[in-house]
């Protein structure tokens, strides 16, 4: 993954290291978290107790909204839930080739390639995949990371799925 320019505060992981709580002190005085390096790669982030204990209240804070699906969509939504049941360490082709059969547009090369896809996932985070249906335009993201530790190039790790709620 390629990094632009961050405009947050940085640290190395041998500054952890040496003294955790000058980081944590970094964090608290410009009131976001410090992104941690190591070997010029984000190995994590550190914020404080305080900055963790708020982004908590801030998540039980958003409304959850219930994605309510009939007919076709409910069992496409099922279809899903069985596919990516919690995190799921698979390749992109699998990928590719499941989401082809709920009738998704491929995301492959002409070619029958991946790379695009293991491209998208570490710029974007997520791949968005379209059904054919176009009049209906249901959208699902698979929110994941590709897998550093694996020997394949096109191994992922899928975290969770999401179909954006259309309000139009």
């Amino acid at each position: 993954m390629e990094l632009k320019k961050l405009e947050v505060p940085t640290a190395s992981i041998t500054d952890v290291k040496k003294s955790p709580m000058e980081v944590f002190q970094l964090a608290r005085e410009k009131g976001t978290g410090v992104y941690i390096f190591n070997r010029e790669k984000v190995a994590g982030v550190m914020i404080t107790q305080e900055q963790y204990e708020r982004l908590v209240d801030d998540l039980e804070e958003l409304p959850m909204e219930d994605v309510s699906l009939e007919g076709e969509e409910s069992e496409l939504l099922q279809s899903l839930k069985n596919l990516f049941p919690g995190e799921k360490v698979t390749t992109a082709k699998w990928i590719d080739d499941h989401m082809i059969e709920l009738g998704f547009i491929t995301k492959k090369s002409e070619f029958g390639g991946v790379g695009n896809i293991v491209k998208e996932l570490e710029e974007t985070g997520k791949l968005v995949y379209q059904l054919r249906q176009r009049d209906n335009a249901v959208k699902v993201e698979l929110i994941g990371t590709p897998d550093s530790q694996a020997a394949l190039f096109d191994q992922l790790i899928i975290k969770r799925f999401h179909v954006p709620v259309n309000h139009d």
